[in-house]
C-alpha cells in the first residue's frame, strides 16, 4: 500500500553505506551536534521491514554502522512524528522498588514534606517523542539544496526513505542507542 507523505530533501555529506548481504542502506545524521546521531536503516526495495528486523542484533547493527564512510548524498526523508508511553510500575517493582508503590512502606523524602506518611507512588509511565521535520534538521550542519534543469550527478548516492525504516538515536560518544522507532506509516 502505498500513500502520499510530505517528503524533506537535503544533499551534504553524510555517513553512509549499502550491506548487500542484508538488503540494507545504512545513514547516519546529524542530530544534536556531533554527539547525538539519527542512524537510519533503510530495507532494499521488495525487502520487508519485518526480515530486517527478524535478522536484526546489536552486533550486526554495530558492524553496519562500523562500516559507514562519509560521502556525498541526496537524502529524501518523510516529515514524521514517533510518540508512545507505557507504564514502568512492574519493571521499577522488578527492580526492588517494591516499596515505592506500598502505601504503607512508601518514604519520599525529599518530594514531600517531612512527617507526611499518606502519599506512595501509585503509578509511573514513561513517555517517548521524537519528530523530525525541517526544524529538527536545522541542528545538522547541512544545507538543503533543489537542483533543477539538470540531472544528479553519477557519482552521488540517494538515500530515498519512500518506504518503511528503522530508527536508532544514538549517542555517539558512548556508543549507545537512546531511542529507537520503526517508521512504517509516517
Amino acid at each position: 500500500e502505498t500513500c502520499k507523505v510530505p517528503t524533506m530533501y537535503q544533499e551534504s555529506k553524510f555517513r553512509y553505506t549499502f550491506i548487500p548481504q542484508d538488503k540494507v542502506q545504512v545513514l547516519e545524521l546529524p542530530y544534536k551536534g556531533d554527539d547525538i546521531t539519527m542512524v537510519l536503516v533503510l530495507p532494499s526495495a521488495g525487502t520487508p521491514l519485518e526480515e530486517v528486523e527478524r535478522d536484526l542484533t546489536s552486533e550486526k547493527l554495530q558492524g553496519w554502522i562500523d562500516s559507514m564512510k562519509e560521502m556525498s548524498l541526496f537524502v529524501y526523508l518523510p516529515r514524521f512524528r514517533v510518540e508512545d508511553s507505557f507504564s514502568v510500575k512492574e519493571k521499577l517493582r522488578k527492580m526492588g522498588l517494591e516499596d515505592l508503590f506500598s502505601p504503607e512502606n512508601a518514604r519520599l523524602p525529599g518530594i514531600i514534606a517531612e512527617g507526611r506518611t499518606d502519599l506512595y507512588v501509585s503509578e509511573a509511565f514513561h513517555k517517548a517523542f521524537l519528530e523530525v521535520n525541517e526544524e529538527g534538521s536545522e541542528a545538522s550542519a547541512a544545507t538543503a539544496v533543489t537542483i533543477s534543469g539538470r540531472s544528479f550527478p553519477m557519482n552521488r548516492k540517494i538515500f530515498n526513505a519512500n518506504r518503511p525504516f528503522l530508527l536508532f538515536i544514538r549517542e555517539a560518544a558512548l556508543n549507545t542507542i537512546i531511542f529507537m522507532g520503526r517508521i512504517a506509516d509516517p
